[in-house]
């Protein structure tokens, strides 16, 4: 996939999560997120058509989302939902999305993902009418396994 994504392909590490206003709660329950506990966090991310299909699990939960470029935004696909994404390339290592919503503008997403050498830092801000009826900021940090998922596909052949 051209653009910006992925800057791993496999990941593992641990997430926190907090939330405020009155939909607060509900968000953090839409997402299956537990504010402030701390919980294990695994992404995988694999080759899918024209872009790569993101593998996450959070505690118990999973979900898998296609994720691609239109050339234009960075497009995810979960289910029917279709979210669009600006992207904001800060260096080599680190990428800002916002999501672009023409129609709502009571929800915003903004994603910030920054890679160090063997981490790859997530801090994710979803709010409701600017974060006055609610909001969720989760943030996750996960050690790089990419070395050890391409071991793993090519059979530990170097």
């Amino acid at each position: 996939m051209s653009g910006p994504l992925p800057l791993v392909r496999s990941a593992r590490g641990q997430l926190v999560a907090e939330c405020g206003g009155p939909l607060g709660g509900l968000l953090a329950a839409i997402a299956g997120i537990g504010p402030g506990m701390s919980q294990p966090a695994e992404l995988t991310v694999r080759p899918s058509g024209d872009g790569v299909r993101w593998e996450r699990s959070i505690g118990r939960r999973s979900r898998a989302t296609s994720v691609f470029s239109d050339g234009r935004f960075i497009v995810e696909v979960a289910g029917p939902a279709r979210l669009r994404f600006a992207t904001d390339q800060r260096s080599a290592d680190r990428v800002h999305l916002t999501l672009v919503n023409p129609l709502c503008s009571l929800v915003s997403i903004e994603v910030d993902l920054h890679r160090t050498r063997r981490c790859l830092h997530t801090d994710v801000l979803i709010s409701v009418w600017r974060g006055r009826a609610g909001w969720l900021r989760y943030r996750a940090e996960m050690l790089d396994h990419s070395a050890d998922a391409d071991h793993q596909e090519t059979g530990g052949a170097a």
